[in-house]
């Protein structure tokens, strides 16, 4: 398959991966070219799955801001508890 396109995980119009495999007796060789026309008549459907990306890019970008803010609170509380050591001591 190729990849990645735009908008695969994340459009209006999701996306399914449909895996299908052939029941026919008729052997295929592979390697070999041909001009013969693919029939889908014996294809038969064996799986059908929707197209997501995990992790969704979405939640790493929010997990990655609620980290710098926990960051920030704590240096901020550090900061805090440092000047109120300075004033108790004074």
């Amino acid at each position: 398959m190729d990849g990645p396109l735009e908008n695969v995980f994340f459009s209006d119009d999701p996306k399914t991966l449909e895996i299908y495999v052939r029941r026919s007796k008729h052997e295929v060789q592979y390697g070999v070219p041909s001009q013969e026309r693919i029939n889908v008549a014996h294809l038969e459907l064996c799986m059908r799955m929707p197209m997501e990306y995990i992790p969704d890019p979405r939640t790493v970008i929010e997990d990655a801001q609620d980290k710098e803010k926990e960051d920030r609170d704590a240096a901020e509380r550090r900061r805090r508890a440092e000047e109120q050591r300075m004033i108790e001591e004074a």
